[in-house]
């Protein structure tokens, strides 16, 4: 009833959600009730990453799956193939890694120009995930500066012209409302971790006197516990060597750079990468080397050999065996089949 009578005062909505926050999030308010709040406040998008488990913690944290990811029209367009899409995640990593590791708040514009306000959320120790606050313009972009992002794109293999039809539907929002969704999200941080602390309360109440069985049950919650920091350790340690890939020349590192990068053995980190990926690094490093290889081949200009040293390989022959390895098929014999099919759809 409280957030119906602030949505039918608009004029005073600004003073009353900040201000009542307290009162905004107890009683039976819900996480879904913040997301209809923060567009109609700021004009942000709420979501959440990182997620999915925690929202199935409690009745009150349960969302839709499309608040789960990206969904504007602009994003999905400016991560429609492999290398912008790859872009993407090096963009967020960069600031997200850091503000989880760090615990803080952190404002982010991506390769793209869109922008966001992420908030941590943390039970404890343990990582829940991210409120997330954006899918907007944190500024009004002008025509020259449009423009770059689009040629950018383009040169992602990015469809330019969705891509600028996208560009032009998206939100502009100013510095007011930046810094009231900047206050929300950290609102919204607080009520999911109240809220996953009175699931454990609730969960505690439940257990048997104490004993053999209660102290098993016991350690088996501090496993899980465990088991979730170190998760979050593991991804953040994985998303900065993915970042490394990603700016490197031949979007490729060796296992030993990429232990050099986490600050662990090569050894541990190739490990600690197939406990949390369910595959080796080396076979990672191997399709991220083929589907830039892809990319390059699409031009019939470049040279073999030089292909396989634009992707990280020393030998023209230790490339060719990989990449049929992974697609069935030569180098040579995809970039003509790749000519050729291109040229047929030009004729139609």
């Amino acid at each position: 009833m409280r957030i119906m009578i602030i949505l039918n005062n608009y004029s005073n909505l600004w003073y009353n959600t900040y201000m009542n926050a307290n009162e905004l999030i107890t009683g039976s308010m819900q996480l879904k009730d913040f997301i209809p709040l923060m567009e109609t406040l700021t004009g942000l998008k709420l979501s959440f990453y990182n997620f999915t488990a925690t929202s199935k913690r409690a009745g009150k944290l349960a969302v839709g799956e499309e608040y789960l990811l990206h969904s504007c029209g602009y994003c999905l367009a400016a991560k429609s193939k492999d290398a912008s899409r790859r872009a993407c995640y090096s963009s967020d990593g960069r600031t997200a890694t850091p503000a989880i590791l760090e615990r803080r708040i952190a404002q982010h514009t991506c390769h793209a120009g869109v922008s966001e306000i992420l908030q941590p959320v943390f039970s404890g120790k343990n990582y829940l995930g991210c409120v997330v606050a954006g899918q907007a313009f944190f500024k009004k972009y002008s025509s020259a500066e449009k423009d770059a992002y689009i040629k950018y794109l383009k040169t992602l293999g990015v469809d330019v012209e969705k891509a600028s039809v996208e560009f032009d539907k998206m939100r502009v929002v100013g510095p007011e409302s930046v810094r009231l969704a900047a206050k929300l999200v950290k609102i919204v941080a607080g009520f999911i971790a109240e809220a996953v602390q009175e699931e454990e309360k609730k969960t505690l109440l439940v257990q048997p006197a104490p004993g053999r069985k209660n102290s098993a049950e016991a350690k088996r919650r501090a496993a899980e516990g465990l088991e979730r920091i170190r998760a979050g350790r593991y991804a953040a340690i994985i998303e900065r060597v993915k970042e490394n890939m990603a700016a490197s020349p031949s979007g490729s590192i060796s296992l030993k750079e990429a232990a050099g990068i986490a600050g662990i053995s090569p050894c541990h980190f190739s490990r600690i990468y197939k406990e949390a990926t369910g595959k080796k690094f080396r076979d990672f490093t191997t399709e991220e080397r083929i589907v830039r290889a892809k990319m390059i081949l699409a031009d019939n200009s470049a040279k073999l050999s030089d292909v396989a040293v634009m992707c990280g390989y020393e030998e023209a022959s230790s490339f060719s065996r990989a990449f049929k390895k992974l697609t069935g098929k030569y180098p040579g014999q995809y970039r003509l089949e790749k000519a050729l099919k291109t040229k047929s759809s030009k004729r139609l």
